[in-house]
C-alpha cells in the first residue's frame, strides 16, 4: 500500500504542476478577433461590505477579504504579482534575489513609478507598507532596493508578496496607490468608483472607469443582472446552473472556497480528536454535494483542493455512522444540544449547517444552528461552521489561509512535493484536533454579453485592466493604444 501511495504522490506532483499552467476560460471566443477598445464603465456588484481600501487594515471576515482583495487589485500594486502559471512574476520589483539559506531578500524597485498623486514610488514608501504585513520581518531600504531579513528560511516569499499592497498617503491624507485605477469617490461599505490611471506603469487600462456597489445579496444581483443594470455579479450553485443553461455568460474558478468545522467547546466529554472523527463519519458529504450544492467544487478530505494538493483523494471522505457512534461512544441520556454557529452574512453557510445538523442527529448529537451574530462575543458556541479561501495558488500559503496551524505564517517556511506535503497534513492533524474538512466549492459570476476579454486567473484573481466593452448606446473616447 505504501509504494502504490508513493506511486500516485509522484504522478500528483505533475497533476499539480499541469494544474497551474495558463487555462483559458474566456466566455466569448469572439473577443479575440474584435479589436479592443477604449471607454465606457464597468458596473460590478459584490455582496460583501468592504469597510476600507487601506490595505493595512485587516478585514472583518472572510467575505470581506475576498472582497477587498479585488478592490485593491484596481488602485494597488504589489511587489511581484502571479502570472497565468501561478508563478510570481515582476510588479513594483523589477527584480528579486535571496541568499542561500531563504532568509535574506532583496527586492529591486522599479523605477519611474509615479502614485496616483504624481509623487514617485520611494523604498521608504515599501518598507513602511511592508512592515505592516509581519511583525517577524525586518524590512529596510537599500539604495533602489528593499530588504526583508527573517529569521526562518521563507521560500514561498514572492508569492506571499503578491498579496501586499503598496499605498502612501498624500499630503491632504488621501490614500493613494500605484494601480492601474484611482479611487474616485469611496462610500463605506456601500459603493466605489475608480477611474482609470491615464500615467499607469503598465499601461492605461481600457475602461474609462469601474463602479461598484457593496451589499447586494445574490439575488438582487441576479435581478439587475437580468434586467441589465450591472455586467459582472456573484453567482451561488444554483443560479449558475439556471443562468449557464439559460444561454448567459458565466465563469467559475478552480475550487478555492474552503467550507469546514471546528470544535471549540469545553463540554463535549468524548475527546476532542474523536468527537471530531466521529462527526466526520457521519456527515453525508455527497447528498450535500449533490443536491445543495449543485455538484459544484469537490468533497473535501484535506485542507488542499486536489488540483493544488494532487493527494486530496488519497484521504477519505466516505460517512459510515457505525464507525462514528463506535466512536463516541454512548451519550448521555439527556445531552444539552450544542449550538452550530454559521455566518449570516454567507447565503450557503446555513443550508449546509442545517444539513450537517441533520446528518449528525443519526448518531445521537443533536446540533442547534444559530447564526454567528447571534452569540454574544461567540460565549456559547460549540461548533462553527467557517469558510476560508485561498488566497494565492501555492500549497504552503493556502495552507496558511485556510488550516492556520502554529499560527500564521508556519505553512508559508516550507516547501515541498506532494509527497511531504501529505506527510505534513497528516501530522497537522494531530496537533489540530477540531478541524472537519467539508467542501471546496469554485467561485462563480455572471457576466454580461458587452464585456470582452474578461479572462481571470484560475485561482480566481479578475484582471479588470484589460477587460474592455463592446459597442453600446454610450459613445466611447479614443485612447492611445495599450501597449
Amino acid at each position: 500500500m505504501k509504494r502504490t501511495r508513493s506511486l500516485f504522490l509522484a504522478a500528483a506532483s505533475l497533476l499539480v504542476a499541469q494544474a497551474l499552467l495558463p487555462a483559458r476560460f474566456s466566455v466569448d471566443s469572439a473577443a479575440a478577433s474584435t479589436r479592443p477598445r477604449y471607454g465606457g464603465t464597468l458596473r460590478v456588484e459584490l455582496s460583501a461590505r468592504v469597510a476600507s481600501l487601506d490595505p493595512a487594515e485587516k478585514p472583518a471576515d472572510g467575505p470581506e477579504a475576498i472582497a477587498k482583495l479585488r478592490l485593491l487589485n484596481l488602485a494597488f500594486d504589489p511587489l511581484v504579482r502571479l502570472g497565468e502559471n501561478g508563478q510570481p512574476k515582476p510588479a513594483l520589483a523589477l527584480s528579486w534575489k535571496s541568499d542561500a539559506a531563504g532568509k535574506r531578500w532583496e527586492f529591486h524597485l522599479r523605477p519611474s513609478v509615479k502614485f496616483h498623486d504624481g509623487t514617485p514610488l520611494a523604498p521608504p514608501d515599501v518598507v513602511a507598507a511592508l512592515a505592516t504585513w509581519r511583525e517577524s520581518w525586518r524590512v529596510s531600504a537599500s539604495g533602489d532596493s528593499v530588504l526583508i531579513q527573517c529569521d526562518e528560511a521563507q521560500p514561498n516569499l514572492p508569492f506571499e508578496l503578491s498579496l501586499v499592497f503598496i499605498s502612501r498617503r498624500a499630503a491632504d491624507g488621501t490614500l493613494v496607490g500605484t494601480g492601474p485605477f484611482r479611487i474616485a469617490n469611496w462610500q463605506t461599505g456601500a459603493r466605489a468608483v475608480f477611474s482609470a490611471n491615464e500615467e499607469y506603469w503598465e499601461g492605461r487600462p481600457f475602461v474609462d472607469s469601474i463602479e461598484v456597489e457593496m451589499g447586494r445579496p445574490l439575488r438582487d444581483q441576479l435581478l439587475d443582472f437580468e434586467l441589465g443594470k450591472t455586467d459582472l455579479v456573484e453567482l451561488a450553485p444554483d443560479q449558475l446552473r439556471a443562468l449557464a443553461q439559460s444561454g448567459k455568460k458565466t465563469w467559475s474558478s478552480a475550487p478555492v472556497e474552503f467550507y469546514g468545522l471546528s470544535i471549540a467547546s469545553a463540554r463535549i466529554e468524548s475527546p476532542t480528536s474523536a468527537f471530531r472523527d466521529a462527526l466526520s463519519l457521519a456527515i453525508d458529504r455527497a447528498a450535500i454535494h449533490n443536491v445543495l450544492l449543485q455538484k459544484q467544487g469537490e468533497i473535501a478530505g484535506g485542507c488542499l483542493p486536489q488540483w493544488l494538493s494532487g493527494y486530496s483523494f488519497l484521504l477519505s471522505t466516505e460517512r459510515n455512522l457505525d464507525e462514528a457512534r463506535k466512536l463516541l461512544g454512548k451519550p448521555p441520556a439527556a445531552a444539552p444540544p450544542l449550538i452550530l454557529a454559521y455566518d449570516s452574512a454567507d447565503p450557503l453557510a446555513r443550508a449546509i449547517a442545517e444539513r450537517v445538523a441533520l446528518n449528525v442527529r443519526e448518531i445521537g448529537v443533536t446540533l442547534q444552528v444559530k447564526p454567528r451574530n447571534a452569540l454574544e462575543k461567540n460565549v456559547g458556541l460549540d461548533v462553527e461552521l467557517f469558510s476560508r479561501h485561498i488566497g494565492v495558488p501555492n500549497p504552503g500559503l493556502a495552507m496558511d489561509f485556510v488550516c492556520p496551524s502554529n499560527g500564521w505564517g508556519y505553512w508559508a517556511t516550507k516547501t515541498a512535493g506532494a509527497e511531504q506535503m501529505y506527510k505534513l497534513e497528516l501530522d497537522s492533524r494531530e496537533q489540530a484536533p477540531y478541524r472537519v474538512p467539508l467542501f471546496y466549492l469554485p467561485e462563480s459570476f455572471a457576466v454580461a454579453a458587452r464585456v470582452k476579454n474578461w479572462m481571470p486567473f484560475r485561482w480566481g484573481e479578475w484582471r479588470l485592466a484589460d477587460v474592455w466593452l463592446a459597442p453600446d448606446e454610450s459613445a466611447a473616447p479614443k485612447g492611445p493604444e495599450k501597449p
